[in-house]
């Protein structure tokens, strides 16, 4: 009986292995966000990583106090993104923790050649974040890791805030919408702007796909028509003209939107139907909106601006043969059998010729308390 308690106690010893796979904070270096730029020998791979000393304090720009900067840049290049951090860990006496990574961003000329290696490394790497957000950089992804963020300390942050306020995607989903029929992926674009000698982060684009490739950059009238079409607009404002140089700005309470087709012939026709309640927040010109005559008209003039910047953006990426908002996948879902038989392999070729017809209902639910603007007179 002794030498089988003996023998029990000598197996369950060599089974325990204690804590053999543990990560001291000292031995650590948290990346918080990566940067991923093409270059002529293969990539250039940046970590954005705090300084556990001074990202606690509070100081002005990205320091803390005593003038110690919040976080350090480390980047290396390589023939793979993979050797890439291999030789950035090559110099780095800590060993990288990618678990808590918050953004990714993609280099501008990487973006148009394409992303497809890089989101196979991610996907391979245990240790990648699928729920950090994905965004495209104007230039290099390095030059917006060293922007400053006075408010977060940290550019990555800041970056991360301005993201969730406005069109989000995490790599998990832009990785899914790649590979998903009769879908391209759009994605924000950050860029460096100055204010006062200061490099800031901003987004203000977004990035338009096709497949794996960035095929071009939204302008604002796009960017707001994207929005739209993707239920983003929620607690936005939209200034709009509702006569020569006078304007009314409507904040956007609630938006919903709903696509249907319509199978008449072998080619579809889309309805995309788009409701919108708002609140006017500022009024620049001299109607009286108490008048319920020109109240309507406000409403309805709002609606035309709605209008034309979705038909901004769906005339852009169907001329190209995107289909950024899921006509594809619509019918891929809806008719399946006439998508297989009819539309699959021609979908690119007939993509342009698809009649998508808008209709926009804007319900304004109060003017403020005046209803015509301040220093006007009736």
């Amino acid at each position: 009986m002794i030498k089988k308690t003996n023998l029990l106690l000598t197996i369950s010893l060599l089974t325990l292995t204690g804590c053999w796979d543990r990560k001291e904070i000292n031995d650590i270096a948290v990346v918080m966000a990566i940067g991923i730029d093409k270059s002529p020998k293969g990539y250039i791979v940046s970590a954005q990583i705090p300084i556990p000393e001074a990202a606690g304090k509070i100081g002005g720009n990205d320091t803390g106090t005593g003038g110690k900067q919040s976080f350090f840049i480390e980047s290396s290049m390589g023939r793979s993104i993979k050797e890439a951090f291999e030789n950035m860990q090559n110099r780095t006496a800590r060993r990288f923790l990618f678990s808590h990574q918050r953004i990714l961003i993609i280099g501008e000329e990487l973006a148009k050649s394409g992303v497809s290696k890089v989101l196979d490394f991610i996907n391979r790497n245990g240790e990648s974040r699928l729920s950090a957000y994905i965004l495209v950089a104007k230039g290099k992804s390095l030059d917006i890791l060293k922007t400053s963020a006075p408010l977060d300390h940290m550019s990555y942050e800041a970056i991360r805030q301005i993201t969730k306020m406005g069109m989000r995607r995490t790599t998990s989903e832009f990785l899914n919408e790649i590979y998903q029929v009769g879908k391209d992926p759009i994605i924000p674009l950050v860029e460096v702007i100055k204010i006062q000698n200061i490099a800031k982060p901003e987004i203000k684009k977004m990035a338009v796909f096709k497949e794996d490739k960035m095929r071009f950059v939204s302008n604002q009238k796009q960017t707001l028509g994207i929005y739209w079409l993707t239920n983003r607009i929620k607690r936005k404002s939209i200034t709009f003209p509702v006569q020569e140089n006078e304007e009314i700005t409507v904040e956007i309470l609630d938006q919903k939107k709903k696509i249907n087709a319509m199978i008449r012939t072998d080619m579809p026709e889309f309805n995309v139907n788009i409701e919108v309640r708002g609140v006017i927040r500022e009024n620049k010109s001299s109607l009286d909106i108490e008048n319920l005559e020109v109240f309507h008209q406000v409403e309805a003039r709002l609606g035309e601006e709605i209008k034309s910047q979705v038909t901004a953006i769906l005339e852009e990426t169907t001329s190209r043969q995107i289909d950024s908002f899921g006509f594809g996948n619509y019918l891929y879902r809806k008719e399946n059998i006439k998508w297989e038989t009819l539309w699959k392999d021609k979908w690119e070729k007939i993509l342009p010729e698809i009649k998508a017809n808008i209709h926009v209902n804007v319900v304004i639910q109060s003017t403020g308390v005046n209803t015509i603007g301040l220093g006007k007179k009736k």
